[in-house]
């Protein structure tokens, strides 16, 4: 279909979502082989432009994949991800926090802990935000008040086409519970903070879902506003370019004041693993330091576990520490405690 406007209002998005839903089954059916291959009825959905370059000439890549709504993770993998935000809520004034994340329930997740006055969630699979869509439906009528409420109403999103490694049959769709979006043993915490965030839904100010790689967001920011941008481990290398990184790094420049801050915060894959970055406009230039980071390693899928550095590491003008400091050490120093209890 024809995006011409970069904004679209929320009654707009409601034809925009059955439209890419009516196609895209039809499309991913042939992505993975189920059905014959029609390369005129994929141009009706994604456009030339989308096959031009490397890694988007074929769909052997997980990216086309992802963009085309035919590979996505629901599930939050991230392990632990509310001891980042924990942590940032002690670094950083709250109330002043405009977050942005990647994923599917870290969105919701990252303003229980936060506070936040503007959350955005950015992701270039537009079947997430589509997802986004029915989950904010859903607390909109305030759904999820109690944990029982969550698991009743829950399995009423509609959601297809789950990322798998397991090597079966991709499917169209799925019966949803708890599970398809948060790991059995991370039920008690997805629960405790989806109701939480029920409860503290109407203290944001606005909430944008933006259909954007990384590099490609908008992070403009107030003066009085820091911005925290949550990227799980999207920055990794199979996901985005050095090149990309850059122009990441530079839109979240432009976005900023003169002498305005922005926090990042990276995951490890399949871990509790995490670092916290800082960057600050210097004039049209930008400095970036660390502010924590932990030994980073390869996801637990992999048959050989191997540490690992991110592009935050490669910077030529971060500021350089007098003293390393992990996360972990970090996050004891500040809470008192040495592992996350509840959520705030």
């Amino acid at each position: 279909m024809d995006i011409q406007k970069s904004i679209y209002s929320e009654t707009e998005m409601v034809d925009i979502f059955r439209e890419l839903f009516l196609k895209h089954n039809k499309v991913c059916k042939m992505v993975w082989g189920q059905i014959p291959y029609k390369k005129e009825f994929i141009r009706t959905f994604l456009s030339d432009k989308s096959f031009s370059k490397s890694p988007f000439l074929y769909w052997d890549h997980p990216v086309p994949k992802l963009i085309a709504g035919c590979w996505n993770f629901f599930k939050m993998n991230d392990m632990k991800p509310q001891k980042d935000f924990r942590l940032v809520s002690y670094l950083y004034p709250p109330g002043k926090l405009d977050c942005y994340s990647v994923g599917f329930l870290q969105p919701y997740l990252m303003h229980t802990e936060l506070n936040c006055k503007n959350l955005n969630m950015i992701d270039a699979d537009w079947r997430i935000h589509e997802a986004h869509w029915q989950l904010l439906e859903e607390f909109f009528k305030g759904k999820f008040t109690t944990e029982e409420e969550i698991e009743k109403d829950l399995p009423n999103l509609r959601l297809g086409w789950i990322a798998r490694f397991d090597g079966k049959p991709m499917e169209a769709s799925t019966d949803v519970n708890l599970n398809t979006v948060c790991f059995k043993s991370h039920h008690s915490v997805c629960k405790k903070f989806i109701s939480a965030f029920q409860a503290r839904y109407r203290s944001i100010k606005t909430i944008n879902l933006q259909l954007s790689f990384l590099h490609s967001g908008d992070y403009t920011t107030k003066k009085d506003t820091i911005p925290v941008i949550y990227l799980s481990n999207a920055i990794d290398t199979i996901y985005t370019s050095q090149k990309q990184f850059d122009l990441f790094l530079d839109s979240v420049k432009k976005g900023l004041p003169d002498k305005g801050k922005a926090v990042f915060i990276y995951h490890s894959a399949g871990r509790d693993n995490f670092g916290i970055y800082e960057l600050e406009r210097r004039g049209e230039a930008y400095k970036v330091r660390t502010v924590c980071k932990d030994i980073y390693y390869t996801s637990p899928v992999h048959k050989i576990q191997r540490t690992f550095s991110t592009y935050f590491e490669r910077i030529r003008n971060r500021d350089k520490v007098n003293k390393k400091i992990s996360c972990q050490q970090l996050f004891l120093e500040k809470t008192g405690e040495k592992d996350i209890k509840e959520i705030n």
